[in-house]
């Protein structure tokens, strides 16, 4: 108890779910060596490889017939000994820190490995204990332990912390070997991070885990991430982006006792996960932790002192977890086609599947229809005849994983979809409905019926006659009805029904006014500044006002060199933008309070934290004037400054207008705030709107508005300077924006109809692999003829979403959604 008291009392957050339960040991050699200090699979996952008291590396086949080896530390100098090792995935190759004989390499065969390196900056490697890979660079990171002590003084107990250790880098391809950081105290098992912008390494006499910056404003500087309760040792990349794992032991001297941990954490110091290794790995040292995604999810254990490799069970198999569904997936309906044999699969987190008689994996049939992904599926039909699976999707917001959360029972988001297994094609029958479930196709199949659960009723949808094609409430209900079934008597069938007590809901959002009638309107963007106060909007009039608690939307800034206040205030006519300035696009720098603005007439400006005049810093780029400037965002950790110019053939004026013809003219440009430099960095682009940085500054997003999709350009890493399509839309995208948990962002977007002329608004919220997470319908608040240009998230009183509208006369806010 008192141990699990002290960890708590350490931890900024803890996770409670712990999915690792089942224990496997995968002996070594009997009578053998000892100790797989290390432990990774190869690109095809077979293994695990692990490095062993004899200065082998052994691979385990399933069973092990390997020859008798030595535990003996004093033999290091002549046997080796392997305390880390890093799996090259390009090119097969394994990279191994061996503490006595220096950082060494062995190609997909094995064998006899060849010494890289044995020193760096004049003085011999004593002590090497950690070796990783960038996945980017592929540059090779290892640490060295200390230069007055090695393993058979740590082994022997003799071993005196000092601050002697060192952080060296070895490049594959100049073959230079580095001192990156020296005079650390007793570093250990460094690891880079998914994106190749930081190293973590353990102080581990300090108790603590260290972030070394390899790129950005922080280049060449450490900070402290994360203190433990413990002696943290290697640290492991997670297979989810900016996850990591670290293996770390309590010891207590009198009476001697050794209690040994993995901690999960991620790239913000945030534990995630505590994984408890006492009852495997009693009064025993555990010295690594590696996740690997094989079969669902898969945790290896190596320790020094064992004669054994700990696999943990398949993740998913015997888990209740809803938040482990997208990795080990949700069946909610089953269906069978009774003549092929078929079985059509609902899984409420991956989409439909199918699968043959005999079982077995199911292969993946469709994830979305009409362009729309889904998002909770939780019903499947067969129409036997046609072989047209009938599914109900029942949320665009809400999933298993949030079912409980407020607002779930009133969502109308959910759709009735009919797939055709020949065309291969799925349509949307019916849409807005009440979180519908359970879809039944009638006994002569003219109809579908299924539950709305929120409106307590059970609905029909015609398929045939003279209805056909139309929705009608088919029975009401007094409790919350679930999947319907047809009964074994033709023409009747089956609901179960709940009732369910709840608590009040919130469910208003809130509209901040921007005037009384007559004045302007369309806040465009949206932001919040540095101390969460506001928020700002740029306004029809040529204004930035900032919303006072008190005394709603104040003047805060202006960028129209001539602004005329008697002429422009107040004024929501388009072409006085050129006198009056009109700002499409606000980015705070959180560093130092500036914020950059974006007028779509007069250029990219500037005005300090306490507003008033901006600061014309650019109105033209390579030689060409701006014409369309249509968002703009600072990049977190360059402060670079990023832009988009959505066109040179028209402007705001002709899209308002109705005249605008969509051309392939707009560029994505940077202003660098060090050097003053304005520079093109894409052009040719098919009207570029709202670009958004990643949270590490490795990428950047911009919508490519009239061909509605969202481009993915990197910055840095093996792909930069490139682009790649990551999400295409159903309707045009606007501006992105950052949201605040890692890798997700928000895109505000409309379907619009011609006849008859109707715009249907939407947010998206995706993460940076281009998976829709949220799907945010607006039409309410925003009717079917006002276009949303912005949605804008941050981590404010337990969460806000902000909205924002060219047309509008308000900045809307949502509070739970």
């Amino acid at each position: 108890m008192f141990s699990i008291f002290v960890i708590l009392f350490f931890l900024p957050r803890i996770f409670a779910v712990d999915p690792y339960q089942q224990f496997t040991q995968l002996n070594l050699p009997s009578g053998g060596p000892i100790g797989p200090e290390s432990v990774v699979l190869d690109r095809f996952n077979q293994g695990p490889y692990v490095g062993v008291s004899d200065g082998r590396i052994l691979k385990y086949l399933g069973t092990s017939s390997c020859a008798n080896g030595v535990t003996d530390p004093n033999l290091g100098p002549t046997c080796g000994r392997v305390l880390g090792i890093t799996y090259d995935s390009l090119t097969g190759k394994f990279f191994i820190a061996d503490t006595f004989f220096g950082i060494c390499v062995v190609g997909p065969n094995g064998g006899q490995a060849t010494i890289l390196a044995n020193s760096a900056g004049g003085v011999r490697f004593n002590f090497l204990n950690g070796i990783d890979l960038n996945p980017i660079t592929r540059e090779v990171y290892v640490t060295d332990g200390s230069q007055t002590f090695d393993i058979r003084n740590v082994t022997q107990g003799t071993a005196v912390p000092d601050s002697t250790g060192r952080l060296i880098k070895y490049n594959p391809i100049t073959k230079e070997v580095n001192v990156v950081l020296d005079g650390l105290p007793t570093p250990v098992g460094p690891v880079n991070s998914h994106d190749g912008s930081f190293v973590l390494f353990s102080a581990s006499n300090d108790k603590r885990i260290i972030k070394y910056w390899l790129l950005g404003l922080k280049a060449n500087t450490t900070e402290i991430l994360l203190d433990l309760p413990g002696n943290p040792l290697k640290i492991k990349r997670a297979p989810t982006f900016g996850e990591f794992w670290v293996a770390f032991n309590i010891i207590v001297r009198q009476p001697r006792s050794v209690t040994p941990f993995g901690f999960k954490f991620n790239s913000l110091g945030q534990v995630l996960l505590i994984k408890a290794l006492q009852p495997q790995y009693n009064n025993t040292h555990v010295n690594v932790v590696q996740e690997y995604n094989v079969n669902g999810g898969t945790l290896y254990v190596g320790s020094r002192d064992a004669p054994f490799v700990g696999k943990t069970k398949e993740l998913c198999d015997g888990e209740t977890d809803p938040n482990l569904g997208l990795t080990c997936g949700r069946p909610t309906a089953f269906s069978f086609n009774l003549l092929t044999g078929i079985l059509y699969i609902a899984d409420a987190n991956l989409g439909l599947f199918q699968v043959g008689p005999n079982g077995g994996r199911a292969t993946p049939v469709i994830n979305s229809a009409c362009g729309v992904p889904f998002h909770f599926l939780n019903g499947a039909d067969v129409d036997q005849l046609s072989g047209n699976v009938f599914l109900t999707d029942a949320s665009l917001i809400f999933d298993t994983r949030n079912i409980s959360q407020p607002g779930y029972i009133t969502d109308n988001t959910g759709r009735l979809i009919k797939y055709n297994p020949t065309t291969k094609e799925a349509i949307v029958l019916l849409e807005g409905l009440y979180t519908p479930v359970g879809p039944a196709v009638s006994w002569d199949r003219s109809f579908v019926l299924f539950s709305e659960f929120g409106a307590k009723r059970i609905t029909r949808y015609w398929l045939t006659g003279p209805k056909a094609s139309t929705g009608e409430v088919f029975m009401n209900l007094t409790g919350y009805p679930l999947k319907v079934k047809r009964a074994s008597t033709i023409g009747e069938y089956g609901v179960p029904v709940n009732q369910i007590v709840q608590q009040p809901r919130f469910t208003t959002p809130f509209a901040y006014k921007i005037n009384s009638e007559g004045g302007p309107i369309g806040p465009e963007s949206v932001a919040l500044d540095r101390f969460n106060q506001g928020p700002y909007v740029g306004v029809s009039d040529g204004r930035i006002l900032k919303y006072q608690p008190k005394g709603g939307f104040v003047e805060f800034a202006y960028t129209a060199p001539n602004r005329n206040k008697t002429l422009c205030d107040g004024v929501s006519d388009i072409n006085l933008g050129p006198i009056c300035g009109r700002i499409f696009g606000i980015s705070f720098d959180s560093v130092t309070g500036d914020l950059y603005l974006a007028d779509t007439f007069h250029g990219l400006f500037v005005v300090g934290p306490k507003g008033g005049q901006a600061t014309l810093i650019a109105n033209s780029a390579g030689g060409v004037r701006f014409n369309f400037l249509s968002g703009v965002d600072v990049n977190p950790i360059t402060r670079e400054v990023y832009f988009t110019d959505a066109s040179q053939t028209f402007d705001l004026r002709n899209v308002i207008r109705g005249n605008a013809v969509p051309d392939s003219s707009g560029r994505l440009i940077k202003y660098n705030p060090t050097t003053k430099e304005v520079k093109v960095v894409l052009d040719g682009l098919p009207n570029p709107v709202g670009p958004a940085n990643s949270h590490n500054g490795t990428f950047l997003l911009y919508s490519e508005n009239s061909n509605k999709r969202i481009t993915k350009y990197w910055l840095q890493g093996l792909k930069a300077h490139t682009s790649e399509v990551i999400l295409n839309l159903p309707g045009n995208p606007a501006k992105i924006k950052r949201a605040p948990k890692f890798g997700e962002f928000w895109v505000a977007a409309k379907i619009i109809a011609q006849h008859p002329p109707s715009v249907t608004p939407f947010g998206y919220k995706f993460n940076s692999l281009g998976k829709v997470l949220i799907r945010k319908a607006l039409r309410r608040q925003y009717n079917n003829n006002t276009i949303v240009n912005v949605l804008q998230e941050y981590n404010v009183n337990g969460g806000a979403l902000f909205v924002g509208s060219r047309e509008a006369s308000y900045a809307g806010k949502f509070t739970k959604w």
